[in-house]
Formats: structure tokens, C-alpha cells, sequence
């Protein structure tokens, strides 16, 4: 087979490959944002979560659709079988942003800030860190909603 052939069918090959690994991420992020526990959120965005840690808490780490919904915190999981997290906004205890988050015993960097959040447990405290786009917003909207949903 001439060279300039073979060259070029792999190029294609690897191009249609690629091509459909991005279409099955773009699949999974899509069931992502129509999965009903993220459905009427008063604000949703597009989220990598670095880990969580706390007794009795998940192994999640991802991408995937963050909501919050009435009085809770809701994380679903981009990646079949669409794990969710749900947090009780009333349970959260600190809401920050930090560049370096450190969970499970190892520190995680990120270009830009880690949405961090700790909310009581029935164990204890747990910690969660998300990548959003507008981490200050969602910053705000947290303590706004926690303050209002403690205070009433």
C-alpha cells in the first residue's frame, strides 16, 4: 500500500475516533442536564467535581450538572449510571473559594478556584469541591439560600 494512503487512512481513523469519543461526552453531559433531580433548579451550571470526603460519602469525582433546588444542593454525574449528591442547604456550614482543595489526602490544583463546600453529616462534617464556571456566583447563592433556609 503506498505510504501517502496508509498516512492518510490513519489520520481518518484517528480523526473519526476522536470524533466519536467527544459525541459520547457531549451524549452523557445531555443526560446529565435532563435528568429530574437537576429539573427546576433556580440555577444550574455545567461542574467537575474533584472528590468528596467524609464518612460514608461516595467516591465521586467528574463531570457533570450541579443544581440548587428549593432547600438542596444537587450534583449529578455526567457518567452513566448518573450518580446524584444531594446536600441540605440548612447542613451547610462553609462555603469558599481555594485554589488548592485537599481531600482524601491529597491536595488538587485548578486554574481557576474550587467551589468548596462543607455541610454536617449524621458521621460528621463532609467536603465536596466543584469546578464551575462563575465560582463566586455560586459562592453567593449558597450563603444567601443557607442563611435564609437557617434562619426561618
Amino acid at each position: 500500500m503506498n505510504p501517502k494512503l496508509l498516512a492518510f487512512v490513519v489520520i481518518v481513523a484517528v480523526a473519526a475516533g476522536a470524533a466519536i469519543v467527544i459525541w459520547m461526552a457531549g451524549a452523557e453531559m445531555r443526560a446529565a442536564w435532563r435528568h429530574p433531580a437537576v429539573q427546576g433548579g433556580r440555577v444550574r451550571d455545567e461542574a467537575r467535581v474533584g472528590g468528596v470526603e467524609g464518612a460514608d460519602m461516595p467516591r465521586l469525582h467528574g463531570r457533570g450538572v450541579v443544581a440548587l433546588i428549593d432547600d438542596e444542593l444537587v450534583f449529578v454525574m455526567a457518567s452513566p449510571p448518573h450518580h446524584v449528591l444531594r446536600i441540605a442547604v440548612h447542613k451547610v456550614t462553609t462555603v469558599d473559594l481555594t485554589s488548592a482543595l485537599r481531600l482524601r489526602g491529597r491536595w488538587l490544583h485548578n486554574r481557576r478556584h474550587w467551589l468548596r463546600v462543607r455541610w454536617q453529616t449524621g458521621t460528621g462534617v463532609a467536603t465536596i469541591g466543584f469546578v464551575v464556571p462563575d465560582p463566586a456566583l455560586w459562592a453567593r447563592v449558597l450563603r444567601h439560600a443557607s442563611h435564609r433556609d437557617t434562619s426561618g
